[in-house]
């Protein structure tokens, strides 16, 4: 599938939307500012264009960037999140369109310590795979906090990651393997820029997957001040500009009781910069909305991206996520459209209408999902010119509804199980003591008194796990670190059998523990958003 930009039917589409009656860009602004407040999101970054990025509706700054309440302009630097993911492939795209590399050849050729769990997904996968999500692997978040080091991880740790899927039979959304892809680009240009005949100087180091960025695509698209990393700014050219950046905060929605938020602790994403961690402000959003909508052409009029490899990024390549390269497929209001979102501890969006030359991205300094609502709350009022709802109201109902829906499902499940509950085939003080997996690493699980929330006829006593830096045990040894520090710990509480629950909001977990007749030999893990399925084997 190839999305056809410019033809009798979109210039029809660009007529038919014309024709209707927009709302003024400032009064959409205003809007907007109460929001902004009504969510007590810090500060954002809007930009909106038209005419194929020729036409800036939009282009500023709302709320403040810090503490200190500095005000967010058009220049000021926000995280990208995973919009990041389509800039990261279209640079791919450009050094694949320069014969540097094949987006279809195996991994494995690029990288010859490339290892999945899965052996066909070893020899296979291809740059594409990575870039749409179809390995198979399931999206595994806390590897990101857990780790520091993209060495570890890829080259030690990945393949004991069990798949959620079958290679290219479906996929969860997995950040890890679009780090790689760019990690393994960036390898293969510097190799090529070096003039080194193989591939052999792999350092995951993420520097040199910005100098593959800024060079063949931030450079040629004029994006001065767009970067690989916040922490660059303080390196690079762009360091006279270093305070400028906002400073990403706590959320809540709605808690108009709160006037400010504390700064955070930031994960260090660096490690996997290529999935989400470039930085950007509302200018050069502009110019990056301009090669969008002109399907690679710059603000110079030079095409530098050919018109298919940048269609080949809006393709259908994973029809179970209806996904391309860093695009989601999303037709809205019967328009062919394409958008994305993202999260850090800062949050971003961006919704393209390539057919009429309509685009629109939000940046926002913390962690609330305002842009997905924004992104839609523009589009409806400057495209559609329809006032007549409001998609953040929308977004604030379906919040309370989740939260009910979790709440009663919780409940409901409860409610299914025998009475009395099932009680565990061994005795309860078997589940204590350490647990280990190649990926996650120990969890050391202890018996807690801690009253859990949630309801419950059983009378065993909840338990507190206790999750490690490290990655393994036998890789802590290996490295000489013999005092692991605990990053995160959690309670559980007895659903049925050898089965405990983790409910923390939406996010719900299973621990099911595993006999071999009377003996203990493990516990599997079920929360395929943050670990997916894995099992850590009793080891004390």
């Amino acid at each position: 599938m190839k999305p056809q930009y410019v033809n009798a039917l979109g210039l029809l589409a660009l007529i038919c939307v014309s024709s209707v009656t927009a709302a003024d860009p400032k009064t959409v602004l205003n809007e907007l500012e109460k929001y902004r407040q009504r969510w007590n999101v810090p500060g954002v970054a809007i930009v909106a264009v038209s005419d194929f990025g020729d036409n800036v509706l939009i282009m500023d700054g709302l709320g403040v960037r810090n503490a200190n309440r500095d005000p967010v302009t058009a220049q000021t630097p926000f995280q990208m999140g995973s919009t990041s993911k389509a800039v990261n492939a279209f640079a791919i795209s450009r050094l694949a369109e320069k014969g540097i590399l094949n987006m279809t050849r195996p991994i494995i050729e690029y990288r010859p310590t490339f290892r999945l769990n899965d052996s066909v997904a070893t020899r296979d996968a291809n740059f594409v795979d990575l870039l749409s999500h179809r390995t198979g692997l399931p999206r595994a978040d806390l590897a990101i906090a857990m780790f520091n080091n993209s060495g570890d991880f890829f080259d030690h740790h990945i393949q004991f990651l069990a798949p959620s899927y079958k290679f290219r039979e479906g996929g969860d959304y997995q950040n890890h393997m679009h780090a790689l892809a760019g990690l393994v680009a960036s390898d293969v240009y510097e190799c090529h820029r070096s003039n080194i005949p193989d591939f052999g100087s792999r350092t995951n180091d993420f520097k040199r997957w910005y100098a593959m960025m800024k060079a063949e695509l931030f450079d040629p698209l004029n994006m001065t001040r767009t970067t690989g990393d916040l922490g660059l700014w303080m390196e690079d050219d762009l360091r006279s500009d270093s305070a400028t950046f906002a400073i990403d905060y706590a959320t809540g929605i709605p808690k108009p009781e709160v006037s400010w938020y504390d700064p955070m602790v930031s994960v260090p994403y660096s490690w996997i910069a290529p999935a989400g961690s470039i930085s950007t402000n509302a200018e050069d959003l502009v110019k990056y909305l301009r090669f969008l909508l002109k399907k690679g052409v710059n603000g110079n009029g030079t095409q530098v991206l050919s018109k298919d490899a940048f269609e080949n990024s809006f393709a259908l390549h994973n029809p179970y996520y209806s996904y391309g390269l860093g695009w989601v497929i999303d037709p809205y209001r019967g328009k062919e459209s394409f958008w994305h979102n993202g999260a850090t501890t800062m949050s971003s969006g961006v919704r393209i209408f390539p057919e009429v030359g309509f685009g629109v991205f939000v940046l926002t300094n913390n962690g609330a999902d305002w842009g997905a609502p924004a992104l839609n709350f523009i589009v409806d009022r400057l495209l559609f010119g329809d006032n007549s709802t409001s998609p953040f109201e929308l977004a604030e109902q379906t919040v309370v509804v989740s939260e009910k829906a979790n709440a009663a499902a919780i409940s409901q499940a409860y409610a299914s199980l025998p009475n009395p509950v099932p009680p565990p085939t061994v005795n309860a003080t078997a589940f204590l003591g350490t647990y280990d997996n190649g990926v996650w690493g120990v969890m050391d699980i202890s018996a807690s008194n801690v009253t859990v929330p949630i309801p419950s006829s059983t009378t065993v006593k909840p338990l507190k796990i206790k999750f490690q830096k490290f990655a393994s045990r036998y890789f802590a040894e290996k490295l000489g670190l013999t005092a692991p520090t605990v990053i995160g710990e959690l309670i559980v509480t007895h659903y049925s059998g050898n089965t405990f629950l983790f409910v923390d909001g939406a996010l719900i977990g299973l621990f099911a523990f595993v006999t071999d007749g009377s003996k203990l030999t493990g516990v599997r893990v079920s929360a395929p958003v943050i670990m997916g399925t894995p099992f850590f084997m009793k080891t004390g």
